[in-house]
């Protein structure tokens, strides 16, 4: 079960901000749409980890604040994505924010690992 959900998270991960580009292209509506729906996505994956890391794990409040982390994420990314900072260029905000994601994602990937170990 775990292999599953890391490599659908991988997989996901992947399809969505490595490979594609179209995130990276003109931001209209539908675009900020489908940016919200990948960090949902991606969240979702993290969160299902996040609680089969802590069922694993010997210290339940370290997976609380884990779990707790992951969904102040999202709601964090989300409402960015909603409300873009005046006076800066789309392309510019939408890329630094999809690359503090991307970080977050995978600091946040790198501690569940490390909670299992």
């Amino acid at each position: 079960m775990k292999s599953l959900v890391i490599s659908t998270f991988f997989r996901i991960f992947d399809q969505i901000f490595l490979n594609n580009n179209h995130i990276q292209e003109e931001y209209n509506m539908a675009k900020r749409r489908t940016l919200k729906r990948s960090i949902t996505e991606i969240c979702t994956v993290l969160f299902a980890e996040g609680v089969a890391a802590s069922l694993e794990n010997e210290h339940p409040e370290n997976a609380d604040a884990l779990l707790t982390s992951i969904l102040k994420m999202e709601r964090h990314y989300i409402c960015r994505v909603s409300h873009a900072e005046k006076g800066m260029k789309p392309k510019l905000y939408f890329n630094d924010l999809i690359e503090k994601f991307n970080a977050q994602v995978i600091e946040i990937a790198d501690q569940i690992n490390n909670s299992n170990a």
